[in-house]
């Protein structure tokens, strides 16, 4: 009865140690691929970060056109044709 029990714990304990061993391999296989992902994710961070700097250093900010007339934009007065009352047309 003794020799018995004695052997169904060690199978026990061996079906246990295996499982644990399998789960301790899950665990460092998705830590690995945490790791991995981080370091993608990272990577492409700094790509994205390097081709922006790089662009706005080669390219420079946003186009400033040369022309400083007055426009309608920037001053309604600028637009506006007086009114002739006599002949009810705009004057030229």
């Amino acid at each position: 009865m003794l020799p018995e029990r004695l052997a169904d714990e060690a199978a026990w304990a061996e079906q246990a140690n295996e499982e644990r061993e399998l789960a301790q391999a899950q665990l460092e296989a998705q830590h690995r691929n945490d790791i991995i992902a981080w370091a993608i994710s990272g990577l492409a961070t700094a790509v994205a970060a390097a081709v922006w700097l790089w662009y706005f250093v080669r390219v420079g900010r946003e186009y400033r056109p040369q022309f400083r007339a007055a426009t309608c934009a920037r001053s309604p007065r600028a637009c506006r044709r007086p009114w002739s009352a006599r002949s009810g047309v705009w004057a030229s």
